[in-house]
């Protein structure tokens, strides 16, 4: 599979488990902003998707 295949479907996941429990009885356990990282051999870690806590000038590399 390749890499973008994967980081989409664990996505997916994350979207579909935090939309089931916003409408299961109880308090949400899943929620919010969530990121994303991709670990592989020949690239290491790398961010896909990430938060950001500063002003975008502050965070190069984006």
């Amino acid at each position: 599979m390749p890499i973008k295949d994967a980081v989409d479907l664990a996505e997916f996941f994350v979207d579909t488990t935090a939309g089931y429990t916003r409408f299961k009885r109880g308090a949400g356990i899943v929620g919010g902003p969530t990121e994303s990282a991709a670990i592989t051999k020949h690239e290491g870690f790398k961010w896909v998707r990430r938060k950001h806590y500063f002003d975008e000038a502050l965070n190069p590399g984006r």
